[in-house]
């Protein structure tokens, strides 16, 4: 998408960044290695169970959560046979506002038996989207878009439409 497209949509949707974060939380789920399912299922069962999230299959969710989880042996490869019931797990989460600009809130790894990596995991989920730091994303997208605007770019491009 055009770099005009996208400053087009963040502004139309710029009204809203004054306001608080609406409850619930839109959520869309990712899981990029699904050799470790049973830790993505059980973060997302997690995720679901909350009033505060609502987990959704499309683009249009506020928060986008991408989660790598692999076995402890393919980490160490065949010589540490015991590690096969480890899991080690990458969480990116990231808040996409309507226009699809983004600012990470969390990156974290994980380590550990898998029902406590996807505590782990939840954990870090849940302190990374609280609504202090999802506002605090929204406000550094409006900063980054308005020094784009404030001479880096065709004023054509930053003008709401």
């Amino acid at each position: 998408m055009k770099m005009t497209a996208l400053l087009a949509l963040f502004l139309m949707s710029s009204a809203s960044l004054g306001q608080s974060v609406q409850t619930p939380v839109t959520v869309k789920l990712i899981n990029e290695n699904p050799q470790r399912a049973e830790v993505f299922e059980a973060l997302a069962a997690r995720i679901r169970a909350s009033s505060r999230y609502k987990v959704v299959p499309s683009i249009e969710a506020s928060v986008w959560v991408d989660v790598t989880c692999m076995t402890g042996d393919q980490i160490y490869e065949a010589s540490h046979p015991e590690l096969r019931d480890y899991s080690v797990c990458h969480i990116d989460v990231e808040y996409r506002d309507p226009s699809m600009l983004s600012d990470s809130l969390h990156g974290s790894l994980f380590r550990g038996p898998s029902v406590s990596a996807a505590e782990g995991l939840f954990e870090a989920f849940v302190n990374s989207t609280t609504d202090e730091k999802i506002a605090a994303a929204i406000k550094s997208i409006r900063d980054e878009v308005k020094y784009y605007c404030s001479g880096h770019a065709n004023p054509a491009e930053c003008q709401a439409k």
